[in-house]
């Protein structure tokens, strides 16, 4: 299903103790899905929502709410024991699914072959039936479904549930199902419900914190699309024996099910407790994206050691300790929810803000309430910004193949009423542009530092061609340019990025991205001491004037938001010193640059991280064919 974070109620509320469920559908969508929700999801009129899920063109709603109605005022409210459904198209409540549970349901999850809706939560019967924590329920009546059985035992019942194959994985605060010792989590077959013998691994409880009582919970799981790697978050310090802080990836493919080579050491919390709270495994498999709320740390160098407050992306192919791709802050508030479309990675929770440069530090921070839309290459948020009243937070969301659909605690969504349950369409939506690397042939067009002429160069990574001009100006103003197709990004003395749209002869309509009227206080990048700049690996990698270092930080060419965070890819300790650059630019996988000697030289990029400076090539220079590039700015055009 999805994720969600949510309260148990009964237990989770008289302890104070967060749960967090969620489940997914791994669906992949191809765009950014409109800021604008659809209007008739239907009114949950109390309570809260924490489960949604989808079968053909029903919506399965469920949560500890009683009472809900149709989208149109004049509807009258309808009883409804936490859950119901209604048809995605028109938005009505489908009267003739009306399950009747003993207490609340906060987790749905659709069976892969559609004979049936799970539901897992706090109750003990269902329809009049007893069944504990975990019942399987025809999709179209909503009655019982009587082949399958795994009620759970010393607990409060199911809080999470994802499918792989044909099991059903779970987890609570149980620790027993059909009798069988399962600690907390389990995975039973998705028709009968037997207990699968393959799952045995045990959660131990993390240590205590401070003066909070320790506590054993999954908040959330996340079963690949291929089935293959599960995924937990949470409060635990051990699965099968095996120290994993909060996060773990379990090996669905070895018999019996094992704990992979794969951990991080960035949710050990340190005073107070930080609690990873949802995860969504991209619908590929090749990532995934965590989120947190409470209490992050940092090192002497400004890099997070403990990633509360953050949403980070985390690659799941690499073994060992493993760190993250990216992370993005938001200043003092919680993340509760994500789920990945492949497009987009969509956050909720209680933030105000996202892309901070820390969380004590709002530099480069845009406004995000309570929900946002980030590119999963660099974690930096798109121009989508729906808002809702925060509340505490998104408790569910899904994509499916038409729509992300949220369930949450407040009534107000995109500025529009959507009590606890919006969705918002695919179609119409953002297509993010194009990352365009140049690739061998180009044109290099090299700036004077000073008023002159642009000359431009055929260049074929070893023959540069003879110059010829295209244009004359004063370009003394440019901190490092590069191209994306037709549009060029110039950083400018005055400290901000100007984009272009560039015909390979004149610059037109500049737009100004350092200041939008959603930054807090401005982009991240004071683009004055900016020395050289490039684009790779959908970010901005450049230099600083005198600084040997060179930095990489996320870039969103939809929104033109720079990332809050810069990483420093080289120049740290590593025996390379890029203060002597003048310029940079990308074509393919390899780094041009021109020195301050007067040469230009060429080495390999991995990713957005150059090579040692020692392994540099040099291809042009006042003693190689006696071009002088050291007083010119690059800007390569494909």
């Amino acid at each position: 299903m999805r994720r969600r974070f949510a309260f148990v109620p009964l237990v989770g509320l008289m302890l104070g103790i967060p749960a967090f469920v969620a489940a997914d559908q791994n669906t992949t969508q191809n765009l950014v899905v409109l800021a604008d929700p659809v209007n008739n999801t239907p009114f949950v009129q109390d309570g809260r929502v924490e489960a949604v899920a989808k079968l053909g063109d029903r919506i399965y709603v469920a949560g500890n709410f009683t009472k809900v109605k149709n989208w149109q005022g004049s509807s009258p409210v309808q009883n409804r024991s936490f859950m119901f459904a209604y048809n995605v198209t028109n938005g009505q409540i489908d009267t003739g699914f009306n399950p009747v549970f003993s207490g609340p349901v906060v987790d749905l999850v659709v069976a892969p072959d559609g004979s049936g809706v799970f539901a897992g939560g706090a109750f003990s019967s269902v329809n009049g039936l007893v069944r504990v924590g975990l019942v399987k329920l025809d999709p179209v009546t909503g009655a019982t479904v009587a082949a399958f059985k795994a009620a759970t035992s010393g607990g409060t019942g199911v809080f999470d549930m994802d499918i792989g194959g044909s099991k059903l994985y779970l987890t609570g605060t149980f620790t027993k199902v059909k009798g069988l010792v399962r600690t907390r989590l389990a995975s039973v077959d998705v028709t009968t419900g037997s207990v699968d013998p393959e799952l045995t691994l045990a959660l131990t409880d993390q240590s205590t914190v401070g003066s909070l009582t320790p506590w054993i919970k999954v908040h959330h799981l996340d079963v690949s699309a291929d089935g293959t790697k599960l995924m937990l978050v949470g409060e635990f310090g051990a699965v099968g024996g095996i120290p994993r802080s909060q996060v773990a990836l379990i090996d669905l493919s070895t018999s019996p099910d094992s704990v992979s080579n794969w951990s991080t050491d960035k949710y050990v919390s340190l005073g107070y407790r930080t609690i990873a709270t949802s995860v969504s495994i991209d619908p590929t498999g090749t990532y995934a994206v965590v989120v947190a709320t409470c209490c992050p740390a940092y090192g002497a160098d400004g890099v997070p050691t403990v990633l509360g407050d953050h949403a980070a992306r985390f690659e799941l192919a690499p073994t060992g300790l493993v760190q993250p791709t990216w992370w993005s802050a938001t200043p003092t508030d919680t993340f509760s929810d994500v789920t990945v479309s492949g497009t987009a990675v969509y956050v909720g929770g209680h933030f105000r803000w996202l892309n901070a440069r820390s969380p004590g530090d709002s530099t480069g921070a845009v406004f995000r309430a309570g929900i946002a839309a980030l590119d999963p290459d660099n974690g930096v948020p798109f121009n989508w910004n729906a808002g809702r009243d925060r509340g505490y937070g998104i408790f569910d969301s899904i994509v499916t193949d038409d729509q992300y659909i949220i369930g949450h605690d407040t009534n107000a969504v995109g500025g529009e009423w959507h009590p606890r349950l919006a969705a918002f369409p695919l179609a119409g939506g953002i297509v993010p542009p194009p990352v365009l690397i140049p690739t061998l042939p180009v044109n290099l067009y090299s700036l004077p530092t000073v008023a002159g002429d642009v000359v431009t160069r055929t260049f074929d990574g070893a023959i540069i061609g003879a110059p010829a001009v295209t244009s004359n100006g004063d370009w003394s103003w440019v901190r490092g340019a590069f191209t994306n197709g037709q549009t060029l990004y110039a950083g400018s003395v005055d400290g901000k990025l100007y984009r272009y749209t560039f015909d390979g002869l004149t610059w037109t309509n500049p737009v100004d991205l350092s200041t939008r009227t959603d930054y807090v206080s401005g982009s991240s990048i004071n683009f004055s001491t900016v020395e050289t700049l490039g684009h790779v690996a959908k970010g901005l990698l450049y230099t600083r004037t005198g600084d040997p270092r060179m930095y990489w930080s996320g870039f969103n060419l939809e929104s033109g938001i720079i990332a809050g965070y810069a990483y420093t890819v080289a120049g740290n300790g590593d025996g390379n010193d890029w203060s002597t650059a003048r310029s940079i630019a990308v074509v393919g996988s390899t780094l041009y640059f021109t020195s301050a000697d007067g040469n230009l030289r060429s080495v390999a990029l991995a990713g957005r991280v150059p090579a040692p400076l020692a392994t540099a090539v040099t291809l042009s220079g006042p003693g190689i064919d006696g071009i002088d590039w050291s007083g010119q700015e690059l800007v390569i055009v494909d």
